[in-house]
């Protein structure tokens, strides 16, 4: 520690310094010159060594005996913000972070206070990108500083040649400021997201005319927040496959027909705006959508009318809670076969519907049509012959999350594949497998293929051992009443014991077995694979030691073991 004698040692060095320096001068504006020239000299040197000593002094310390590679890798998992701050935690770990450019090209920045620093604070952290393409996040919801939003907007402009990903969500007020940023030219932008808060009685922002002044070759992607698209054809737009429209006020039949205008190559179209109850929309048979998202549009039937020949169709009903008939009218009068149709069931949102529930009802194939509804919705829709008739054509059906239909399943004709999710419950109960699955009818088609079963442990049930190959024959065979050997038998769960294909039972199911389970974490023995190697042959056994934790995925059609 400093002590007394520090003090008088370091003042006599100075002492005999300023000694040596002012020798014998008589002239006192020699000595004051040559004294403030010492002075100067002696605080530097000390100040240099001192840094020199601290620089050192960090080098040596643990957290620095991290190598670049590493140090660089964990930044990676770091927001942008915290990135930033890891920068002014030593010079060392500036100088490494900022040489590696990779780590910047991905820029968030949020304009609230001390407008005076914007543009000089972005123009640093866009430059420390270098070159490298960039994905740029701006949220500029001040109403005020007109003068620095545009200086700063000019700056996000000069660098539009390099940005691939650009986000903006905007005031109303700011707006105004960022047009210019959309009309420079953007060779390499390939996804556009504009958000404008604006309240619902505001009418919805547009475009601007000559948008990235028509130079947009790879922009694929546009999602809209309460901004339109320009009213006469845009050639920065020609490109784009997937829009969506979020919160137009009051859509209007024009505003749909004007993207299929301006957007020629328009694949997918997701709409979350309430058109108005009066509006007609035209009928559009020329426009071919690969898929057609709506929610929460209570006027879906017009939009769906309006496009005939979208191939994929996802209803969503987040907040307005399984309107049935529009669902049963939509599958019913499909023009063309319906070959799928996925059922999301949302938590439950009113009291009549008794536990909250998620589950995925899905028939798939070809054409698809999503709905997103309350459970004591689907057996309604199930039971209701048209609806039964319109799914004659489905070749997949796939349930998930403990749900089970509380009625006769519809008969598939051309149902091919089968996943379902049942429980396993506490055999010191004499429970097997959940009566979910009893529900079901003898599957009395020829078509059926492949059957997948999704076991999950029974809530509050005690420890489980694993399933009899014999349980899990029985469910396939007699349960589901699966009238021929299968091509392939799909078994997932914790409660699986990849050695239960070794006597043979569910070989009588199915030509191939799989079975899917997590990895083994201790020592012990296992068919088909070697020592941890994660592939193997034959049904003899490995030694378990030395694998992975992980998801092992064991095919037993000729008995191989892959490590997911």
């Amino acid at each position: 520690m400093w002590s007394e004698d520090h003090d008088a040692s370091l003042a006599s060095h100075i002492d005999g310094l300023l000694d040596d320096a002012l020798g014998d001068q008589e002239v006192v504006a020699n000595r004051v010159d040559t004294f403030r020239v010492m002075h100067d000299q002696i605080i530097g040197t000390t100040r240099r060594a001192l840094a020199a000593r601290a620089r050192a002094l960090n080098d040596a310390a643990p957290v620095n005996a991290l190598p670049p590679e590493l140090l660089c890798r964990v930044a990676t998992h770091l927001s942008f913000g915290m990135r930033c701050y890891t920068t002014l935690v030593c010079k060392q770990w500036l100088d490494t972070l900022l040489g590696a450019t990779a780590l910047w090209q991905h820029v968030t920045i949020s304009l609230r206070h001390a407008p005076w620093r914007w543009e000089a604070s972005l123009a640093a952290l866009l430059h420390r990108s270098r070159d490298r393409k960039l994905r740029l996040s701006v949220q500029c919801e001040t109403p005020a500083y007109g003068g620095a939003i545009g200086s700063v907007s000019n700056v996000v402009r000069a660098q539009m040649h390099r940005i691939v990903e650009l986000s903006m969500s905007l005031s109303p007020a700011a707006t105004p400021f960022w047009i210019s940023t959309l009309t420079a030219e953007a060779p390499v932008l390939e996804t556009l997201r504009v958000q404008v808060h604006v309240s619902h009685a505001t009418p919805a922002k547009q475009l601007p005319a000559n948008l990235f002044s028509g130079c947009a070759p790879h922009l694929k992607t546009v999602l809209l927040t309460s901004v339109l698209v320009p009213d006469d054809p845009c050639a920065a737009l020609t490109a784009v496959t997937s829009l969506t429209y979020d919160r137009i006020p009051e859509l209007q039949p024009a505003h749909v027909s004007r993207l299929f205008v301006a957007c020629p190559a328009l694949a997918h179209l997701t709409i979350t705006s309430r058109p108005h109850p009066s509006q007609t929309f035209p009928m559009l048979n020329d426009v071919a959508l690969e898929s057609l998202h709506i929610c929460d549009v209570p006027r879906v039937d017009a939009l769906l009318a309006a496009l005939p020949n979208a191939r994929h169709v996802c209803r969503s009903f987040l907040f307005n809670p399984s309107p049935v008939s529009a669902v049963r009218e939509m599958i019913v009068s499909s023009q063309t076969q319906l070959k799928t149709l996925d059922v999301c069931l949302c938590p439950a949102t009113a009291a009549h519907t008794g536990a909250h529930t998620f589950a995925v009802l899905r028939l798939d194939d070809a054409r698809m049509v999503a709905v997103d509804v309350i459970p004591h919705a689907v057996h309604v829709l199930l039971s209701e012959p048209a609806v039964v008739h319109a799914l004659r054509h489905v070749g997949r059906l796939t349930i998930h999350e403990r749900f089970c239909i509380p009625g006769p399943v519809p008969v598939l004709p051309s149902l091919r594949d089968l996943c379902i999710a049942v429980e396993w419950g506490d055999q010191t109960k004499g429970s097997v497998l959940a009566h979910d699955a009893a529900r079901w009818p003898p599957l009395t088609t020829r078509n059926l293929r492949t059957v997948t079963l999704m076991i999950k442990r029974r809530p509050h049930a005690a420890s489980v051992a694993s399933i009899p190959s014999a349980t899990l024959a029985h469910f396939v065979s007699t349960t589901l009443g699966v009238p021929r050997r299968l091509d392939r038998l799909v078994l997932c769960g914790r409660a699986l014991d990849p050695r239960m294909v070794e006597d043979g039972q569910l070989a009588l199911c199915a030509k191939s077995v799989v079975v899917e389970s997590p990895a083994p974490c201790c020592s012990g023995t296992g068919s088909g694979s070697g020592s941890g190697s994660g592939s193997g042959s034959g049904s003899g056994s490995g030694s378990g030691r030395g694998r992975p934790k992980g998801h092992w995925v064991w095919h037993f059609q000729h008995a191989e073991a892959v490590l997911m």
